[in-house]
C-alpha cells in the first residue's frame, strides 16, 4: 500500500460533494461521468464502513458487563 493516501472521513465526504456537483453540472462526457459515479459509489461505501466501525467502537466503549447500552445521541445533546 505504499504511496496510497489515507483520507479522513471528512475528506471523503468533501470528495463526495465534489463528485455530486460534477455530476449535477453534467458538462462532461458520459464516460467521464460514469467514472465519477463509480468513484462516488466507492467513496460512499468507504464512508459507510467507517460509520459502521465507529458505531461498533462506541458500543464497545459503552459496554458494561457485556450488556450494550444504547445511547440516543440526540437526547444526550439536549442535556
Amino acid at each position: 500500500m505504499a504511496g496510497k493516501k489515507i483520507e479522513t472521513f471528512e475528506q471523503k465526504i468533501g470528495r463526495l460533494n465534489e463528485i455530486s456537483n460534477t455530476l449535477e453540472r453534467g458538462d462532461e462526457t458520459l464516460e467521464e461521468m460514469l467514472k465519477h459515479f463509480e468513484e462516488g459509489i466507492r467513496v460512499y461505501r468507504e464512508c459507510f464502513e467507517l460509520l459502521k466501525d465507529t458505531e461498533t467502537r462506541i458500543k464497545m466503549i459503552l459496554e458494561d458487563d457485556y450488556a450494550i447500552k444504547e445511547v440516543d445521541i440526540m437526547e444526550s445533546r439536549k442535556s
